[in-house]
């Protein structure tokens, strides 16, 4: 997974579960870290603060975690900030997964109302105990096809 959809998988997780009566501090602590590590190294694109924001609203709302997700690709973030964003998305995770594993499945696409002639998904992956591709109702004139559709593994540190 590259760091980019990593982040904004983790900040959708950890706002989901963060604004919760039972989150855990440790949720809070690493949600609240994440996004203090995420304005210090996006500094210079105070359009990534933004983003995440907006995200925090409404983190179940896949279009604004892909509005983070290529806010994120298209800045580069401080020198040498990469590992340590990536390490605390992943602190945030695995806190997420321990302590509310139902805010940590997350979807790879995640489509309301489809039409089309023709439909192919190939290398499709989702988060741990995430869902591949959601489609909440398709009509396909033609053919549907899925190709290697699945879960992922841990990200590389």
């Amino acid at each position: 997974m590259d760091p980019a959809t990593l982040i904004a998988g983790a900040v959708a997780a950890g706002a989901a579960a963060a604004v919760k009566e039972t989150a855990s501090r440790a949720v809070k602590d690493a949600y609240a870290g994440l996004v203090t590590i995420i304005k210090d190294a996006y500094k210079a694109h105070p359009h990534v603060a933004d983003s995440v924001e907006h995200l925090a609203k409404r983190p179940e709302d896949s279009t604004r975690k892909a509005g983070l997700e290529n806010d994120l690709k298209g800045a580069a973030a401080e020198k040498g900030e990469e590992e340590r964003l990536v390490a605390a998305a992943t602190t945030l995770v695995k806190a997420v997964e321990a302590h509310d594993p139902s805010a940590a499945r997350a979807v790879g696409v995640d489509i309301g109302l489809l039409s089309a002639a023709t439909l192919s998904f190939k290398r499709v992956r989702s988060p741990e105990h995430g869902t591949a591709v959601r489609i909440g109702e398709a009509k396909i004139g033609g053919v549907a096809s899925f190709e290697d559709i699945g879960g992922s593994s841990p990200p590389k540190i």
